[in-house]
């Protein structure tokens, strides 16, 4: 346990910081409550040079007010121009609340790039676990959604929506066997 006891990562950055050092302790100890500290890189195109560095400078003030977003501090580089168009690019320096909170925003903002500073070795309970593979499944679902909406005749819809309904079905009847300790294919 660290020097803050047993006080959730929220609650340690919370901390007055007087300090870059003050600061780095802050994030030492969040990490060791399940805090992680990461590096995230993300880019942006457009016509307008203006536009492209405002619109990167808009993201970053977005991500920070994300959910389970403790820190985040980005750096904006200058557009520059390439054939038609200007590009920029951002690092962020990110503290989530936890690996959970770190996977939904790569699922949301995909970085082009990301890195893990702290902690060194991540661990999850079998819960935290569950709850990370069941967000990944419930945003690529809603990108499907969307995407399926956009494109298919109203013939395929229908198709699909009957598939879903008998994954539905069947995704149903193996959580109420896991439930009576059945395995997935028995009766």
């Amino acid at each position: 346990m660290g020097i803050f006891g047993s006080k959730s990562p929220r609650e340690i950055v919370k901390q007055e910081t007087k300090s870059e050092a003050d600061l780095k302790i802050l994030i030492t100890e969040a990490c060791k409550q399940g805090a992680v500290l990461t590096k995230l890189y993300f880019d942006a195109h457009g016509k307008d040079k203006e536009m492209v560095e405002n619109a990167l400078t808009e993201f970053v003030g977005r991500l920070s007010k994300h959910k389970g977003v403790l820190l985040a501090k980005g750096e904006i580089g200058r557009a520059i121009e390439g054939e038609d168009m200007y590009s920029a690019f951002a690092t962020v320096d990110l503290l989530a609340e936890s690996f959970n909170d770190l996977v939904g925003v790569a699922l949301k903002y995909a970085p082009i790039g990301l890195e893990i500073i702290e902690p060194k070795r991540i661990s999850l309970t079998q819960d935290q676990a569950q709850g990370v593979l069941v967000d990944c499944s419930r945003v690529v679902q809603e990108y499907t959604h969307f995407i399926t909406e956009k494109t298919m005749s109203t013939k395929d819809k229908v198709k699909l929506n009957e598939q879903l309904k008998r994954r539905a079905d069947l995704a149903a009847k193996i959580r109420e066997n896991s439930e009576k300790g059945k395995e997935p294919g028995e009766v």
